[in-house]
């Protein structure tokens, strides 16, 4: 079971975890900057952050310990011949147990994220996606989302992120491919720390859901 790359596209609520501790080789970076270390200070302000970055938070996520917050994330499913989009998936990202959809194979599609950064400078964010079906080896999707950093007021930008995959992407298909496949969605940077994840469960079939 492949999942397939096509080609390029045309252009065009969080689980707080108690336990979760964010990763401390981003905050000892966003302390260097705050000190006076200039080539991080410069790379701070090419993100446009200001000092005290360190203590902005995402509006009703205060309490959410994770650096990385996931507001929506959806399977955008596109016309084979004209690439316009036909259906969209929005993933439940608070439920890892029901199969959420049924999704035809073979079918094309991309990923569509909304996300926001808080507490701390990000360099190198990347999400991978992973694909597992029973007994099969699971297949990773890694996607380079770019550096993020916190917004404190509205002149600094949009607090969350929309981010769409450039990429057109394949369903698998055949007899192998059909079934229950649970994916697992994670945000990492590029030294490997992990700040958030979640999973979800979806059905290949060989047809869309009546």
């Amino acid at each position: 079971m492949f999942w397939k790359l096509k080609m390029a596209a045309e252009p065009n609520a969080a689980n707080p975890i108690s336990t979760y501790k964010p990763p401390r080789a981003r905050l000892s970076i966003a302390q260097l900057a705050e000190d006076g270390d200039e080539s991080l200070a410069k790379y701070r302000a090419d993100l446009g952050v200001g000092k005290g970055f360190d203590k902005v938070t995402l509006e009703g996520y205060e309490g959410d310990a994770h650096t990385v917050i996931f507001k929506e994330f959806s399977l955008v499913f596109l016309d084979e011949n004209t690439h316009q989009t036909i259906r969209t998936f929005n993933v439940d990202i608070t439920d890892e147990k029901t199969n959420q959809y049924k999704i035809k194979q073979a079918s094309d599609y991309k990923l569509r994220i909304v996300f926001g950064v808080q507490r701390a400078m990000i360099s190198g964010l990347q999400m991978h996606v992973a694909f597992k079906k029973s007994m099969l080896p699971k297949q990773v999707e890694k996607y380079v989302l770019g550096s993020y950093a916190p917004k404190r007021d509205p002149k600094d930008g949009e607090e969350w992120q929309h981010w769409e995959s450039k990429l057109i992407e394949e369903i698998p298909s055949g007899m192998i491919a059909r079934g229950d496949i649970k994916a697992t969605v994670k945000m990492v940077d590029e030294d490997g720390n992990e700040y958030n994840k979640f999973q979800f469960k979806f059905t290949i079939a060989k047809d869309w859901a009546k």
